[in-house]
């Protein structure tokens, strides 16, 4: 699926929502790439039971899937997770153009339910560009520290 990464002018980049089952299978193999094989993620906490019940959201770049996330409701709101871009296709304002879609998504679907997500503590301005406040305390998850966020209606 990888390749070599040739950046070049009118690269076609769009952001989907994955309902075929292939679309959704290019989503879970962005996202072993990146929490698994870079971040060391075990399988069974990436792949946490929660992904029939979950919208899932595809990035690609000229055709090929370089991007992933999902969302879905919770008791307490409808909760955003799993982004993460290719490693080759980052710097490319690519994870805005994601959250951004999934947002939309959310805000169509769920108008009164909270957003709320776990960032990884790198990740956190990208979330706060979108609104998303800090919640509680810092926290560890597979050995990453996160931090909780959200928008507040």
């Amino acid at each position: 699926m990888l390749t070599n990464v040739m950046r070049k002018e009118n690269q076609e980049i769009k952001v989907i929502k994955a309902i075929s089952p292939e679309q959704i299978e290019h989503c879970f193999d962005v996202r072993k790439v990146v929490f698994m094989e870079e971040q060391m993620i075990s399988e069974e906490d990436e792949f946490d039971g929660f992904d029939s019940g979950s919208s899932h959201f595809l990035v690609t770049v000229d055709n090929i899937p370089v991007a992933a996330a999902r969302s879905r409701p919770t008791t307490n709101g409808v909760k955003l997770e799993r982004f993460c871009t290719l490693k080759e296709y980052r710097g490319l304002g690519l994870a805005s153009k994601l959250v951004e879609s999934v947002i939309a998504d959310c805000q169509k679907n769920f108008p009164d339910k909270k957003m709320y997500l776990y960032a990884q503590v790198d990740v956190i301005p990208l979330y706060k560009k979108f609104g998303f406040i800090e919640e509680g305390e810092m926290f560890m998850e597979c050995d990453i520290q996160h931090q909780a966020m959200a928008i507040i209606n």
